[in-house]
Parts: structure tokens; sequence; C-alpha cells
């Protein structure tokens, strides 16, 4: 996790999540368009590259996708560890029950002491603000500024 990995984590706000998100989906939607526009002969493509974008950023040592690593945030097992291609695809995939849900699948993360989604419970993940973490124990840490 980071090197405050003995203290408590500390999760992403599902505002956080949401800006990251934000910032991913013109990443989404230039893939999209890819997909679309250059490989036609293949119809739902644009699902398969999302997916490899998620998951392969998600499990890779950066363990986060380009919004996430904007905000300091990664994605990793419950014990701090990092997630697998399995495991992130598995994430991946369990979005589509969050959607078709209308939402509720990431309405629970307001109401969740970790801030989890319905496809981070289903996938053993949760998604930690590193940069909160970090300041947080420089707050602590022996003379620091009150």
């Amino acid at each position: 996790m980071s090197s405050s990995s003995s203290s408590q984590p500390q999760y992403a706000s599902p505002w956080k999540r949401l800006v990251a998100f934000l910032i991913d989906l013109p990443v989404l939607v230039i893939l999209t368009a890819i997909c679309r526009t250059l490989l036609t002969q293949f119809e739902g493509l644009e699902y398969v590259a999302g997916w490899i974008y998620y998951a392969a950023m998600e499990s890779s040592g950066l363990q986060a996708t380009l919004g996430k690593q904007v905000l300091g945030l990664k994605v990793t097992g419950l014990q701090g560890n990092r997630v697998g291609f399995l495991r992130a695809s598995g994430r991946y995939w369990g979005k589509l029950i969050s959607v078709v849900s209308l939402g509720a699948g990431f309405a629970v993360m307001f109401f969740t002491e970790k801030h989890q989604t319905f496809h981070d419970y289903v996938s053993g993940c949760v998604i930690v603000d590193e940069r909160a973490a970090a300041q947080a124990s420089a707050r602590s840490a022996p003379g620091a500024a009150a």
C-alpha cells in the first residue's frame, strides 16, 4: 500500500471517485470513438476496450486509472494489496450491475465506512486515498506543527 501501511487507510471519498471518473471520461470517449469509427466490423468492441483500460490500469503497478492517478487514489484489495487482472476484471464487469440498478450500486458508497460500491464489495476491493493518508501521517508525526 503506502509508506504508512501500519496506519489506518484513508478511503477515497465518493466525490473524489466521481472526479476521477470525470477525468477518465475523455479517455473512454476516445477509445469508444476509435472502436466505432476505425474498427466498425467489431460491434461492441468499445466495451472490451473499456474493460482492458480499467482492468489493466487498476491491476498494474500504478493500481489506478489516469483519473485516479491524478487524485492520488489507488485500487487495492481489502488488506491493501495490489489486485490482479482477474479481480480488476470482476470489478469492471460488476459495474454493469451498478449501472443496471439505476445507480444503486454506486449510491451505496455514500453509506459505507469504506465508501465501497457494489462492484467493490463483490470484487473484494477498496479505493484508498494515498495523498490523504500521507497528509494524515504527516500531521500525526512527532514534531509535526499543531
